[in-house]
């Protein structure tokens, strides 16, 4: 026999819900939380901001929803970056999705808008919108369309600096095969893959701190001697 664990009425055909709240009580209790809500809302200053912060980002998360599904049924990529930058890059503040983020960086590349994506990284670089490896990757993608594959590849080497550092292992199959076409483009060799690999790894190893601007240095040298 079911019974209100609130008010105590029981009986054979009473309904109680999943709280073992009756429809009375269940009613009661949630015109409670929303006059505690509401109270709240009109007296707590940090409790409205966080309230309207997260009504704001549905908004935003709404109008990126439609512009994926209009981009499908269209395929106007022009109007759906128009659509995305307006969420993602000028509302304050933007929409915070990790997977949007990375749907406009995409769009930009699709698009051969190389330089928005760029500028696009490199504001996420400062806002920590997605992780630095994935940026590493994404401007490396970029300057391999652009046949800029010295630069391509020190991004490369960014990018499984960050990774390895997060996974505490340096795949050194992986980096080599991700540079290789940059090698043949540049006509350099097999041994030059495996130095830049070695470079990267005594790096990944090491206990120092700002890696990146080691492997720079690092980098810079190599291609000083490689010129010679």
């Amino acid at each position: 026999m079911a019974k209100c664990r609130k008010c105590q009425r029981h009986g054979l055909f009473l309904f109680v819900n999943a709280d073992g709240l009756c429809k009375d009580c269940s009613k009661l209790e949630r015109q409670t939380r929303a006059n505690i809500k509401q109270h709240l809302y009109q007296t707590n200053a940090s409790y409205r901001k966080t309230v309207d912060n997260l009504a704001r980002q549905d908004e935003l998360l709404k109008i990126v929803l439609n512009a994926q599904a209009q981009y499908k049924e269209d395929g106007d990529i022009d109007k759906a970056i128009c659509e995305y930058e307006k969420a993602m890059r000028q509302a304050k503040p933007p929409l915070r999705s990790s997977s949007h983020t990375h749907y406009l960086i995409n769009l930009y590349i699709k698009a051969g808008y190389h330089d928005k994506a760029w500028g696009y990284l490199n504001s996420l670089i400062l806002t920590n919108g997605i992780q630095l490896c994935h940026i590493r990757s994404y401007q490396a993608q970029i300057l391999k369309k652009e046949n800029k594959h010295i630069d391509a590849i020190l991004m490369l080497m960014f990018y499984y600096l960050d990774l390895s550092d997060k996974n505490s292992a340096f795949n050194r199959e992986a980096f080599i095969k991700a540079i290789t076409p940059s090698i043949k483009k540049l006509k350099w060799t097999q041994n030059d893959a495996d130095t830049l690999a070695d470079l990267l790894e005594k790096r990944i190893r090491s206990k120092e701190i700002n890696k990146e601007s080691l492997v720079h240095e690092d980098y810079k040298a190599f291609l000083k001697n490689h010129a010679q």
